[in-house]
């Protein structure tokens, strides 16, 4: 839905006041014409290209979505680009983490009726380093399969991480019309599209319940509490819904300039293609990747500190999760 003229009025009214936050957010919403009511019709594709920045983010945000496309044969790649190892629940070392979560994933893929992901293994909580290898990726998978469209973190997302790979999409696919970006950490105010999940949510529920490693540092529950009351759009309340922004990629750098201007005011600063934080050098903070900022307390094990993240495992490794043991759920 459209957000109110007076909404828009205050936030004109404050721009000369004002370089970002609310006022850049509401004006650059404001200005994209969506429709005046939210879609709801779940297109027919033939492919879909799913990025996930770290594991739980494809479950969170179009868990129920993906399962919907996946259960009506459409064919759907997935692309995990980091595994997730800074993550600030669990006290383990980072490497241990990592290969969990990795793990987690695939466990996850398997309950949504995806194949196994496609692991880049960038450092988490420095995807915005890592922008042209994040793109590469999506060109290699795009070219061979071509898809209708693509589900990314849509581009006012709070975390770096999130803006950082569909900035990625947007220079890997400038001449894409079907970006579908989706709410993990921040929800969309103003979507052009809500999709009933009411018959996947058990899908999307079992999946988010894979993603133990995770859950020690957030509910996860609140996703699936999101997805019902998205359902205000669908059906009144009673069933479960995910929204989405849907935009031709050519319209993705302004609206991440935005979002850069209000959660990462410095970086966006900073000259073109210099993304390194200013917590991201020797101190007592290192970055983080599940909280919405990156500056976090190092995690201490025993006597040693870990500064993640570390070294990536491997990159552009399929993880078959029926050759893993199941995480509890």
């Amino acid at each position: 839905m459209m957000l109110p003229r007076a909404v828009l009025r205050t936030a004109a009214r404050l721009r000369p006041r004002s370089s970002g936050g609310f006022v850049a957010g509401a004006l650059a919403l404001g200005s994209l014409g969506l429709p005046g009511l939210p879609l709801g019709t779940l297109p027919r594709a033939r492919h879909v290209l799913l990025l996930a920045p770290h594991p739980d983010d494809e479950s969170i945000g179009c868990g129920g979505t993906v399962a919907r496309w996946t259960a009506a044969r459409t064919r759907v790649s997935f692309l995990l680009v980091s595994d997730g190892e800074a993550s600030i629940g669990p006290v383990l070392p980072t490497r241990t983490i990592a290969t969990r979560r990795r793990r987690e994933a695939g466990i996850a893929a398997a309950r949504l009726g995806l194949p196994a992901p496609i692991a880049l293994g960038l450092p988490d909580g420095h995807l915005a380093d890592h922008v042209p290898d994040i793109a590469r990726a999506i060109r290699r998978i795009a070219t061979e399969d071509r898809p209708d469209l693509v589900l990314t973190p849509w581009a006012l997302e709070r975390h770096a991480d999130h803006r950082a790979v569909t900035r990625a999409v947007a220079a890997a696919l400038p001449d894409h019309e079907h970006v579908w970006g989706y709410e993990a950490h921040t929800p969309i105010p103003q979507p052009s599209h809500v999709i009933d999940v009411t018959a996947t949510l058990a899908a999307k529920h079992a999946a988010l319940r894979a993603h133990v490693t995770a859950a020690q540092a957030f509910d996860l529950q609140a996703a699936i509490d999101l997805a019902r009351w998205r359902s205000l759009a669908t059906r009144g309340g009673t069933g479960a819904a995910e929204a989405f922004l849907v935009l031709p990629a050519r319209d993705l750098d302004a609206l991440l300039t935005v979002g850069d201007r209000m959660w990462d005011p410095a970086s966006a600063d900073r000259p073109s293609g210099d993304h390194t934080h200013p917590d991201d050098v020797p101190g007592d903070r290192a970055p983080g990747r599940d909280a919405p900022g990156r500056g976090l307390p190092r995690r201490r094990h025993g006597r040693s500190t870990v500064r993640g993240p570390q070294r990536p495992i491997d990159r552009t490794t399929p993880i078959d999760p029926t050759t893993q043991g199941e995480s509890p759920a």
